[in-house]
């Protein structure tokens, strides 16, 4: 009897209040479909209805379909308030639904109503004409909208509009079921983005709502960037639904990318970056090293708040008034009138270098600065780089005037002993009686004393060389230690003052012996005495052999009453070309290479800078 009334309704059905039951009359196929011609006994209208009828858990519709409510706003009234909700079913369409009296009891209470849902509203009203308007926006922004069913024992599936067709890699005008519209969509997930995915998904079934951007392979354009968000609604005993959106981002995550990589590329730069308008005084942060600050910058604010941090928490206590002047927006039109940069270096509160630079940005119609960029640099490691390159320059600088000096002395060192042994022997060779035999003897010690200092200037040279190809010779064997520091005594003994002692002592056997190379011990030892004997005019040089003063190791002194070597050159004088004073004959070569011999040897040579009466050198085996 009902069907005749239910022909101009979507669906009608006949509901007993008291039992709190309902009887399907009509319903909307898709809806019939699922839940046949009868609802569960305990099923109520909003669960029999909700999933089709409401885009959402629609909280207005729950409440007025409860029994308890319609059988209250029943009491009186043959017809309730119309409620019109959104369709699920017809994107852009809309539903009316009401609630009419069948039957009271004697009391008058309403113990069945028949409750209505109209005829979908497809009339051109102004909610519709909205919706659409809205359909069309979302279309020509390319935002795909999507519905899917996730349902168990059932292949998933995916529903959405031209647009979704499209991102996903099919074309819309070609029928496709829509599980092969979930395949195409699920097969553009690489591995790297699937649990981001899974994630999103988990977050959704807890009835959230969830955004994820991940990483999708278009079956044509390859590599892109995809944006997706909705939100699922439980179907009980089914599964999920979810509904939401699907939009290509690849431009903007790329961008982003390249933003990205110039902020690091920045960040690596510098330790700090701001850009500051110079009218307002204000600043807007761009890379910030907050360990550097005791507390966090803001990413914007008042620039003399920012100042402030940089003058105190930053600027070593010597460095605060040049950094608060350089950072003085007061004097800045002035001071960068005709520049477009400013730059101060200066050293923080753990010693380090840093450098502050101002590059103007853009200035007003009166050439004043409108805006600029504030950067910290670190130049810890540059400052240091210079100090070695402005060092090792010096050093080279030095060599090559002591080079010059060399080679400009060379000649006379080579000629005072050739000169010497010439003119002695020259001597030497006159007729018997012209020379008496004690003068023979003075020419001979003469020609052997410059044949010696001719020979070690030669050495020192050859030495110096084959150091520098990596070829210094070292020949080891067993050495009796007293007996090389009596040799090099008696050779250096040929030029020692008359005025002065020159005498050996030790603290060992004489059959004791280590294995090393005696010629290199004796080299050396012979340049320290040497030494001694050119800058010890009066008093004694000591050569003194010992075991104990460096437990372990054997060592060679030679301490002498001389002039000694001046506190600022204690540090040098073992370097290439030094001479203690360059009126004294002498190449500036010996105590190099002492300290070569010394190194090849396993060794060490150093001047004791505790002994106050001379000088005192030592090499320690």
């Amino acid at each position: 009897m009902f069907e005749g009334l239910a022909t101009k309704y979507s669906s009608f059905c006949l509901v007993d209040l008291v039992n709190r039951e309902f009887e399907i009359i009509k319903t909307e196929k898709s809806i019939s479909d699922y839940y046949k011609n009868k609802a569960e006994a305990d099923c109520a209208l909003s669960q029999y209805f909700l999933p089709f009828i409401t885009v959402t858990n629609h909280q207005m519709f729950c409440e007025y379909t409860d029994y308890k409510s319609v059988a209250n706003k029943l009491r009186h009234d043959d017809f309730t308030q119309t409620i019109t909700v959104n369709s699920r079913l017809h994107i852009g369409v809309t539903c009316d639904m009401e609630w009419r009296i069948a039957s009271r009891n004697e009391k008058g209470e309403a113990t069945r109503a028949f409750f209505i849902v109209k005829k979908y509203n497809k009339e051109e009203n102004k909610f519709n004409k909205t919706l659409r308007e809205v359909h069309d926006i979302v279309e020509a922004a390319w935002l795909g909208i999507y519905y899917m069913e996730l349902f168990h024992n059932e292949l998933p599936h995916l529903k959405g509009n031209d647009t979704m067709m499209r991102l996903i890699g099919l074309d819309p005008s070609v029928p496709h079921s829509e599980e092969e519209a979930y395949e195409a969509w699920f097969k553009g997930i690489p591995p790297e983005s699937m649990p981001s995915v899974n994630a999103s998904l988990q977050k959704m079934m807890q009835g959230k709502h969830d955004e994820n951007t991940y990483k999708w392979i278009h079956p044509e354009l390859g590599e892109r960037y995809v944006r997706c968000g909705g939100l699922a609604q439980l179907i009980p005993g089914k599964g999920y639904i979810i509904m939401g959106y699907h939009t290509d981002v690849t431009d903007q995550v790329l961008r982003e990318k390249e933003n990205s990589l110039v902020v690091n590329a920045l960040a690596d730069t510098y330790r700090c970056l701001y850009y500051v308008d110079n009218k307002s005084h204000s600043y807007t942060s761009y890379v910030t090293n907050s360990s550097l600050f005791p507390e966090e910058i803001p990413g914007a604010g008042d620039f003399e708040a920012l100042k402030t941090l940089l003058c105190h928490n930053l600027a070593k206590e010597d460095f605060e008034a040049k950094v608060k002047d350089f950072l003085d927006l007061g004097t800045l039109d002035k001071r960068i009138a005709y520049k477009n940069r400013l730059a101060l270096q200066f050293l923080d509160n753990e010693d380090k270098w840093n450098e502050l630079k101002i590059i103007i940005s853009d200035r007003d119609s009166k050439g004043n600065v409108s805006h600029f960029i504030l950067g910290l640099n670190d130049i810890d490691t540059q400052k240091q780089i210079e100090a070695r390159i402005h060092n090792e320059l010096k050093r080279s600088r030095e060599a090559i005037t002591l080079r010059t000096t060399l080679l400009q002395n060379m000649s006379h060192e080579i000629r005072t002993p050739l000169n010497a042994m010439f003119g002695f022997s020259q001597l030497l060779s006159q007729p018997e009686g012209f020379i008496s035999d004690k003068e023979k003897d003075e020419y001979i010690k003469y020609i052997h004393n410059s044949f010696n200092m001719l020979s070690m200037l030669i050495d020192d040279i050859l030495d110096i060389s084959d150091d520098e190809h990596g070829q210094f010779r070292i020949n080891k064997a067993q050495v009796a230690v007293n007996e090389i520091c009596r040799s090099s005594l008696q050779i250096a003994d040929i030029r020692c003052p008359d005025k002065v002692r020159l005498y050996f002592t030790t603290e060992l056997e004489d059959s004791y012996s280590i294995e090393s190379d005696g010629r290199r011990i004796q080299q050396v030892l012979i340049n320290f005495l040497t030494n001694a004997c050119k800058h010890t005019s009066d008093g004694e040089i000591h050569l003194h052999l010992s075991k104990t003063e460096n437990p372990g190791h054997l060592t060679f002194s030679v301490t002498d009453t001389g002039c000694g070597v001046p506190p600022e050159m204690a540090q040098d004088i073992f370097e290439r070309f030094k001479k203690l004073d360059n009126m004294v004959q002498g190449s500036g070569l010996g105590l190099n290479i002492c300290s070569v011999i010394a190194e090849n040897l396993n060794g060490s040579v150093k001047l004791d800078t505790s002994y106050t009466g001379g000088a005192r050198f030592l090499l320690i085996l």
